[in-house]
């Protein structure tokens, strides 16, 4: 047995003798939680102020509101001409779109829809390219997708 004295421990190495061996999970001997709560009870105004800066740095100052994202639809040529190329172009409003946003058109023209992959042609726009097999009122569905945004406006093309 070693020897205690007034509760300290006499062993070698102890990290009441030596404390650089302490705990560094430890503060004033309680543990990291303790320690926050202690310091929230010493210092509420400050940490509350820390807590306010970081919810605000957390919000990106280019976030997407998608109640104010528009989209516009217009076709080259101009109606459509059935069994001819047609590029679709998407122009999107409202927002600043970053470089990792992604747009697929999907293309509503008989029983099974048709899904395209758009190209970016501009900050706002993006093109897909296609071709109608039959004249009339089609059906694109836009969908635009920006990290965990998905958002997707339907708009209608004319084919002759």
């Amino acid at each position: 047995m070693y020897a205690r004295y007034n509760g300290h421990d006499r062993r070698k190495g102890s990290s009441r003798e030596n404390p650089a061996r302490e705990d560094p999970t430890r503060i004033g001997g309680v543990t990291g939680l303790k320690a926050a709560f202690r310091l929230l009870r010493k210092f509420p105004v400050p940490a509350l102020l820390l807590v306010a800066v970081l919810a605000a740095c957390s919000s990106s100052p280019d976030a997407i509101d998608p109640s104010r994202v528009e989209a516009f639809l217009s076709s080259d040529p101009e109606p459509v001409r059935v069994g001819e190329p047609v590029a679709l172009t998407a122009t999107f409003t409202g927002a600043r779109f970053p470089e990792e946003t992604y747009v697929y058109c999907e293309i509503r023209a008989g029983k099974k829809p048709v899904y395209l992959e758009a190209e970016r042609a501009g900050e706002d726009r993006f093109v897909c390219r296609t071709s109608f097999g039959q004249a009339g009122t089609f059906d694109v569905y836009l969908h635009l997708y920006v990290a965990e945004l998905h958002i997707a406006k339907k708009r209608q093309v004319e084919g002759d």
